[in-house]
Order: C-alpha cells, then structure tokens, then sequence
C-alpha cells in the first residue's frame, strides 16, 4: 500500500514545501501551478488578484510516510499564511 501526500500552498512558499518533502526523504513529487479561493481572498495570477497558488503531491510507500508528515508538520505550525496538508492511503493500479 502507499500514501498519497498533497500539498496546498501560496506561490510563495512552493519553495519551503518543496524543501520540506525532499528533506524528509520523498524522491519524487508532482508541482501544479493553481489558483482559487481561501483564507488569503482570490489568488488568481492576475492584477486584480494577483498571487497564486502551488500544489504539490507525492506518492510514496506507508513506510515512507511518517518522517514525511513529521517534517511537514513541523512546517505548517510555522507558515504564515497557512501551508495545508493532507495524506490518504492509495492503491497502485499497474
């Protein structure tokens, strides 16, 4: 079985996420440029709301997941604005 860990964060701090992820040992990891709606208003890359947004996701084995969430842990009690994370188990079809 392996997890699925996503990752939603301003354009901004795509940089710290990504660090984070490889600090804690994820080989591989997916970067989708985003925007949307939260907490921090419109993010939509335009001048009228400018910013955007960054989501990066991994899938790595259930053995591998626990260091992972401890560093991203670590990161989101210290982001301002919020880094959001998430992890739910996935089955590998192939």
């Amino acid at each position: 079985m392996s997890r699925m860990i996503w990752i939603t964060t301003t354009g901004e701090q795509r940089s710290q996420a990504a660090e984070a992820l490889r600090e804690a040992g994820a080989h591989a990891f997916t970067e989708i440029a985003a925007s949307g709606l939260g907490a921090s208003g419109l993010r939509l890359g335009s001048a009228a709301f400018p910013g955007g947004s960054a989501v990066l996701f991994s899938v790595v084995a259930e053995s591998e997941a626990a260091p992972i969430l401890a560093r991203l842990s670590q990161l989101l009690a210290t982001s301002d604005p919020p880094i959001r994370a998430c992890s739910w188990p996935v089955e590998e079809v192939g």
